[in-house]
């Protein structure tokens, strides 16, 4: 509060640099912006420490007030790297969307790596906050682009800021293309790698970017393989208008999603795949949806059935259940009841209670098995996992759009139940 914050001004200016220091970051803690006439001084503080710690602080108010101060010390020298990293990112944090142009046409003083490397991580803090325009798109893009040992930091600060800028995907494609994919092939930090997947995943129907992707799956770095996958595309994407010409793009995205169905069905059935990555591609077929418009059911089911297929030769639970789940989904109603008894025969069969508990989600895509769940949400026996997933089931249940309405009642009975640990209230 505000005595708190009375309290703690006067050792800003105390005699002791661990004092200033310590100050600095308790307000950054208290997020006040009253405090940015105080902090603003300390930038230019002898001890480094102070330096970085005042910076944190303005960074932690968020005020727009403050961004003539960071900048200002920007363009003075700078000996200490983390101090200057500081200084770029709590503008980052503060600049307001008229002001993000700042971030690089802000005079900078000191060597060009220390201002690369601070421009960059001032772009991902800008595109946190929903800052992120075709303009930093730009920025970023020729930051991921500068190679070398020294610019590693502006290379993933630049690769951050990419994946995680929300409404460019035009500019991405039209700017930062090419140098995510090169980044994501030839980078030697895994983290930009993993980052430049996650960007080439908004733009994966762009030429080359599929391709990328696919051979990413198999990248040393597994953190790498799993962002791959995750990057996929899952559903034919909204058509623009300039693609409305034909039916091309339509043709060669269903190719497109097949390749991916291809892919992930072998990482999922490896062996030597990691749990995490038989999950991710597990996943990848729950997410991805077929059209029931363009697909009949006998092909719907067909499709549920080489799910299926799959599901048996998984080795890991989490990731079979994760298929059945996707099959289930999938299934035209005629052919549910069979699969989901096969689920209810797997849960019945296995001791294993977090397999169990997978299962009971698989089975959340079914209305019909309702009265199943409800009364596995009542067990009062055992780890509470197996309850706890059937109640998260039940309720994933009364969300699904084949649900009833006729049932409602009987759901919030359920519910009562559950929640009473099976009594009935």
């Amino acid at each position: 509060g505000g005595s708190n914050a009375a309290a703690l001004r006067p050792f800003l200016t105390d005699k002791n640099a661990a004092y200033r220091a310590a100050a600095a970051l308790a307000f950054g803690s208290v997020q006040d912006k009253a405090a940015v006439p105080a902090l603003a001084p300390l930038l230019a503080d002898k001890s480094p420490a102070v330096r970085r710690a005042a910076a944190f602080a303005l960074g932690q108010t968020g005020d727009s007030l403050a961004v003539p101060a960071l900048t200002a010390r920007l363009g003075q020298p700078e000996a200490n790297a983390p101090a200057r990293r500081a200084t770029y990112e709590a503008l980052g944090r503060c600049v307001s969307r008229r002001q993000v142009a700042g971030l690089w046409q802000a005079p900078a003083a000191g060597p060009d790596s220390a201002t690369a490397n601070g421009r960059a991580w001032a772009l991902y803090r800008a595109a946190l906050r929903g800052l992120g325009t075709a303009e930093v798109v730009g920025q970023a893009a020729a930051l991921l682009a500068r190679s070398g040992p020294a610019l590693a930091p502006a290379r993933a600060g630049a690769s951050a800021a990419l994946a995680r800028v929300r409404g460019q995907d035009s500019a991405l494609a039209r700017v930062a293309r090419p140098v995510l994919l090169k980044g994501l092939a030839t980078d030697p930090s895994y983290y930009v790698r993993v980052n430049c997947a996650s960007a080439l995943g908004r733009i994966a129907t762009r030429p080359g970017v599929l391709g990328a992707l696919l051979s990413a799956t198999t990248d040393a770095d597994f953190r790498v393989r799993v962002a791959a996958l995750r990057a996929l595309p899952i559903t034919r994407p909204a058509t623009s208008p300039e693609e409305r010409r034909g039916s091309y793009l339509e043709a060669a995205l269903s190719k497109a999603l097949a390749l991916c169905s291809i892919r992930v069905q072998e990482i999922v059935l490896q062996p030597q795949a990691s749990a995490q990555e038989a999950l991710t591609g597990a996943e990848w077929f729950l997410r991805t949806s077929l059209d029931t418009a363009r697909n009949s059911s006998s092909v719907r089911r067909g499709y549920a059935g080489q799910l299926q297929d799959i599901a048996r030769q998984v080795p890991y639970f989490r990731a079979r259940a994760t298929v059945l789940q996707a099959a289930l989904r999938q299934m035209p109603s005629a052919g549910r009841p069979m699969l989901a008894d096969t689920i209810r025969s797997r849960y019945q069969r296995t001791t294993n209670q977090y397999e169990k508990a997978a299962l009971l989600t698989a089975l959340s895509e079914d209305p019909a098995q309702f009265n199943f769940l409800a009364k596995e949400a009542t067990l009062t026996t055992g780890p509470p996992v197996v309850p706890g997933a059937a109640l998260a089931a039940l309720v994933a249940l009364r969300e699904n759009k084949r649900f009833p309405a006729a049932r409602q009642a009987d759901f919030t009975a359920a519910l009562h139940r559950a929640l009473a640990g099976g009594a009935e209230l």
